[in-house]
């Protein structure tokens, strides 16, 4: 049920495309209310249809508010589940992300009419929100229960009876039947309120199982003019990106973030140091992003970098994102492998860059403006780029890797255009 923006959605929707252990006869469904990501929906219609495996009916409803209100989006899921005679339903919202499938297959071994999984905002912070609440007032609406912190921080686990969920749960086909999904006591908005309520009323009773978070809410509404808001709400959804397929390495589970120990670094050249960070995914959306905008220009960053056409990261609202990001990671690798420096990882500027067959080949070494350049190719489907440090070692980039290296102080970057295809980078300096 896609009810808002947000920056991950193509990482949501391509999970779905994992599923194997379930009836070959699946329904899909994705009810969406946000037109602007449609080629993110169109997209898994694609890629749901060439996998004859199982049955994949797919709904992108782009009609009118009241068509796409979550009351509608419940009744249009009910509609399908008797049409097709379901045994299960499993419903997620679409600021659910990394939810682990597997959990499926074990919620309905237990058998329970209406059960969820534990779903909260992030797992590195004290008391994170989550979607549920252990107890509820008379008029439906929810309140904490005595043991909804020690739940929550996961100092107990299990399987718990609560009285109230949302976000993420699974309900017994049957069961759907006897639910209604608006109450004139409530706005739409408060649609799982109304849904629990009913379940209540029915007289059946809703799980949580617990033991495990299985997921986390992405936070933060996106532009809605921003086709891809990919960095864009980085600050708030650390977990999510890191937990991500964006990047290669489970760095979450490196509690104190010491990332060159947990990420190889190699250093091709003297003092440039490369680090296999990021993956395909990351590149694709990071590259799609750089594409729609219409604001590439020739600026002069700083010495030279004025013949290259760039982009800024702060005229598609990416600065923040990348700012925080920068804070988390590069302080530890200037601290042990620039022996001496220190740097609070704050970036003094950062944009893309793209060359292509147009691209003068006749470009000078650069100089970056700090102490510290990055570089992260986006693209390798080009023929005849390439990179050179100092005029006399060239590196062989692979896209998603971070590539840090002392600029002005000691080193310079010369970058070779491409004969054919494009060449996008993301560079970085830093204090």
């Amino acid at each position: 049920l896609y009810k808002r923006r947000h920056p991950l959605l193509d990482l949501v929707l391509d999970r779905f495309k994992g599923l194997s252990w379930l009836s070959p006869k699946r329904v899909f469904m994705v009810f969406s209310r946000v037109a602007h990501r449609e080629h993110h929906v169109l997209n898994l219609i694609e890629a749901m249809k060439k996998r004859n495996r199982f049955m994949a009916t797919i709904f992108h409803n782009s009609a009118s508010d009241e068509t796409r209100s979550n009351k509608n989006m419940h009744r249009a899921v009910l509609n399908t589940c008797l049409e097709y005679n379901c045994t299960w339903i499993w419903t997620q919202d679409s600021n659910v992300v990394n939810i682990h499938f597997n959990i499926l297959q074990e919620m309905a071994m237990y058998n329970f009419s209406i059960s969820a999984p534990l779903i909260l905002s992030n797992i590195n912070i004290d008391s994170p929100s989550t979607n549920f609440w252990g107890a509820a007032e008379d008029s439906g609406f929810y309140k904490r229960s005595v043991d909804y912190f020690d739940i929550v921080e996961r100092r107990i686990g299990g399987i718990f009876l609560v009285p109230y969920v949302s976000g993420a749960y699974m309900i017994k086909g049957e069961v759907m039947k006897e639910l209604y999904f608006s109450h004139d006591t409530y706005r739409d908005t408060d649609s799982d309120v109304v849904i629990c309520n009913s379940i209540r009323e029915a007289g059946h009773l809703i799980f949580l199982k617990a033991d495990t978070p299985a997921g986390l809410f992405i936070n933060g509404k996106t532009n809605a003019t921003v086709p891809y808001p990919f960095l864009e709400h980085f600050a708030e959804n650390m977990s999510p990106f890191y937990l991500s397929f964006y990047f290669k390495w489970d760095h979450i589970r490196q509690r104190d973030w010491k990332y060159s120990t947990a990420t190889p670094l190699q250093s091709p050249c003297s003092d440039v140091y490369v680090m296999e960070l990021f993956d395909e995914n990351f590149a694709i959306n990071m590259k799609n992003a750089a594409f729609a905008s219409n604001l590439w220009t020739h600026r002069e960053w700083y010495a030279g970098w004025g013949s290259i056409e760039t982009l800024s990261f702060q005229d598609i609202g990416f600065d923040k994102g990348w700012e925080v990001f920068s804070q988390d990671y590069i302080p530890t690798i200037v601290d042990r492998k620039f022996t001496g420096f220190r740097s609070e990882g704050n970036p003094i500027f950062t944009f893309f860059m793209r060359m292509d067959n147009n691209t003068s080949d006749s470009l000078d070494s650069l100089a970056g403006r700090g102490s510290f350049t990055v570089l992260v190719p986006l693209t390798a489907d080009y023929e005849g780029g390439a990179v050179y440090f100092n005029d006399e070692c060239k590196v062989n980039l692979q896209v998603g890797d971070l590539v840090i290296y002392p600029s002005r102080l000691t080193h310079s970057v010369r970058f070779v255009p491409p004969k054919n295809g494009t060449m996008v980078n993301v560079v970085s300096f830093y204090k």
